[in-house]
């Protein structure tokens, strides 16, 4: 149960920041598929909430969108280092710190968002072998 709640705070952590990322958008397009990402969060914790079968899965597909913009971000940090020698380059007038602040917070998002998916998947294994 207690995770259960856990889930429901990191959830509804995502989704201010979602709806956050919709208010301040210009675009059009960023606009639409943060709005779709949340919508599909807002269904899948409601979902979750009335214990529907298929919410598992609502969830980690919630998820994915996330998780792939994280996960492709901290590749291409990853690369820059690699490329750079380093978190700055001779041309960049951008902080080292700022550099390792952003991919923190990127990791401090990331990882809880992992450890659920984890959980929700243990499970969903758990109540189909039940059935």
């Amino acid at each position: 149960m207690a995770i259960r709640i856990a889930y429901l705070m990191y959830a509804a952590a995502i989704c201010a920041l979602l709806l956050l990322v919709t208010i301040r958008s210009t675009s059009v397009f960023v606009t639409a598929a943060t709005g779709a990402v949340l919508a599909l969060w807002f269904v899948s914790l409601v979902v979750l909430f009335f214990r529907r079968r298929w919410a598992y899965w609502g969830c980690l597909t919630a998820f994915a969108p996330i998780a792939a913009v994280l996960i492709s971000q901290s590749i291409k940090r990853i690369a820059f280092v690699l490329e750079h020698g380093g978190m700055d380059c001779p041309t960049c007038d951008a902080s080292p710190l700022a550099f390792l602040l952003g991919w923190a917070t990127e990791v401090v998002i990331l990882l809880p968002g992992l450890v659920f998916c984890w959980w929700l998947w243990r499970s969903m294994r758990r109540e189909s072998a039940a059935t």
